[in-house]
């Protein structure tokens, strides 16, 4: 047996066999639907079975993927939450969860451009960022109890080095309203805002992360920048002055 026989797959090219697999699993369901809409009932059948086939042998690739690296991506998810508000530590469970549950939807995208983990940080990062956005304004009832079964106002174990209040109701202001914002934003255009613009990923970076073409991603964030035209007018100072 030759030592390449005998070699343990590495990460990436687990990644990329499982990225064909469930290519081939797109492509025969694309077949499937093409074949019901001619009403061929035994090509669909064959087809759909064809789907399962390359459905069944991605698990394989990607169960070795996740029982080696959950654990990393626990160290850091962490590590990045380790300091925040109770809030944000208190879904830290949630979020290796939400991680891993992204990865599943978006490998078939991953083309080996960087290292596995790397491409794992960078969606645990997006995860990080979300959660964050999501819980923002349940704060308190996320707070840990005290030794008294009560829950305390964050603001009470926050340090003293906070901005005068005005700037803070400013800032959370214009927080709350970016969130509202980004939210009515379909799907597709308010994963390419936040990566490009939030995260300040590179093309490249979004392109595997997400799986989609360039050309795309660049029409889905040109889209959601002119639905957040208003709310960037809004908050322009020169525009409140005029």
């Amino acid at each position: 047996m030759t030592d390449d026989a005998r070699r343990e797959p590495t990460s990436e090219e687990l990644a990329l066999w499982c990225a064909r697999c469930l290519t081939a699993k797109r492509a025969a369901e694309e077949k499937r639907k093409a074949a019901e809409t001619r009403k061929d009932a035994a090509a669909a059948e064959r087809f759909a079975a064809d789907a399962r086939r390359h459905a069944a042998e991605a698990e394989r690739p990607f169960n070795a993927l996740y029982d080696k690296w959950f654990g990393p991506t626990r160290g850091f998810v962490w590590g990045e939450i380790k300091d925040a508000r109770p809030f944000i530590k208190q879904g830290f469970d949630e979020i290796c969860c939400d991680v891993w549950f992204r990865i599943s939807k978006s490998i078939h995208g991953f083309r080996a451009e960087s290292k596995f983990f790397t491409w794992v940080c960078a969606i645990a990062t997006l995860s990080i960022q979300e959660h964050i956005q999501t819980n923002h304004w349940s704060q308190t009832k996320q707070a840990p109890f005290d030794a008294e079964g009560g829950q305390p106002i964050l603001d009470e174990i926050q340090d003293h080095r906070e901005p005068p209040a005005a700037t803070q109701a400013m800032n959370s202001e214009v927080a709350s309203d970016l969130d509202a914002a980004i939210r009515t934003l379909d799907e597709k255009q308010r994963t390419a805002f936040v990566l490009r613009f939030k995260k300040r990923l590179t093309w490249r970076e979004i392109t595997e992360i997400t799986g989609e073409h360039k050309t795309s991603l660049q029409r889905w964030v040109t889209e959601a920048t002119e639905r957040l035209r208003p709310f960037l007018r809004k908050h322009d100072p020169e525009s409140r002055q005029e």
